[in-house]
């Protein structure tokens, strides 16, 4: 006796057609406990011990990418942009160099009052993006302090 395997393909020219519908999670903008009104000591140097627990984001294993952002007051006068560096760690907790898509680790929040998307009380900058490795948790060292803000908060979203 002999099997016949029947296959079955769609009406279109070419073999085997598939098809990849692209997704991404929805994440909500969280806070991430940075403070961007004062430069980290070493950013360079991040170890468990320096980083400190309420700095630290868990993404649950959610996206590939991680979008920042500056949140600031609508009020304030914004004199020195603040300047970030990104650090992903394993669930291990050993710190990884997070970089965007021009390979650039340190990376400007560009505030621009004009044009930074408001909701009333609050402007926000447009995020940079950089790519999490296939980390689990995500850190934010601020290299270079904001100037300028009353009350400004680093915000996270993973995509």
């Amino acid at each position: 006796m002999t099997n016949t395997v029947k296959i079955t393909k769609s009406n279109m020219q070419g073999p085997s057609n598939q098809h990849v519908v692209p997704c991404s999670p929805v994440t909500n903008w969280v806070n991430c406990g940075s403070d961007p009104e004062s430069a980290d000591g070493s950013p360079y140097s991040v170890v468990e011990s320096t980083i400190g627990n309420t700095r630290i984001v868990d993404t649950n294993g959610i996206g590939a990418t991680l979008l920042v952002r500056l949140r600031y007051t609508i009020a304030d006068t914004i004199t020195t942009d603040p300047v970030i560096q990104a650090f992903g760690l394993d669930s291990n907790s050993l710190p990884q160099k997070l970089f965007d898509s021009a390979d650039a680790h340190e990376l400007t929040l560009v505030t621009a009052a004009a044009t930074d998307v408001q909701d009333g009380t609050y402007a926000y900058t447009d995020p940079v993006e950089v790519d999490m490795e296939a980390n689990t948790r995500v850190y934010i060292a601020v290299k270079t302090a904001v100037v300028g803000a009353s009350a400004p908060q680093i915000q996270v979203r993973s995509k």
